[in-house]
């Protein structure tokens, strides 16, 4: 998700939308670079673009904010922050691009029936 998604929630405005981030900091799928979560405070980066933000740190924090986001009457989102945990090995730099074929193909087979 990009921080440009948060505007768009809040411009819908949905009443019953809780986002919950589990943040590692990284794009482990990608070979574990940083995310701008290193940088930047997600929660507050929410409220800046008119959601609620809270922050959790651990599984009764996360619990805690979770029950105050659904109690709130607008979106919301929670950043629950967790361990960065090594991956044994990455995925193929090109998965993207596999899944991409993979649904255009998809897509062009239901369209020429």
């Amino acid at each position: 998700m990009s921080p440009e998604s948060l505007t768009i929630v809040s411009r819908q405005d949905p009443a019953n939308l809780v986002i919950v981030v589990m943040d590692n900091s990284e794009f482990a799928t990608t070979g574990g670079q940083p995310s701008l979560a290193t940088e930047i405070d997600l929660a507050a980066t929410a409220e800046v673009c008119g959601l609620a933000g809270y922050d959790a740190a651990s599984l009764d924090e996360l619990h805690d904010a979770y029950e105050a986001a659904m109690e709130h009457p607008g979106p919301a989102l929670v950043n629950c922050k967790v361990e960065t945990t090594e991956l044994e090995e990455y995925p193929d730099p090109d998965y993207a691009h596999s899944y991409r074929n993979q649904f255009r193909t998809a897509l062009l087979e239901e369209t020429s029936e």
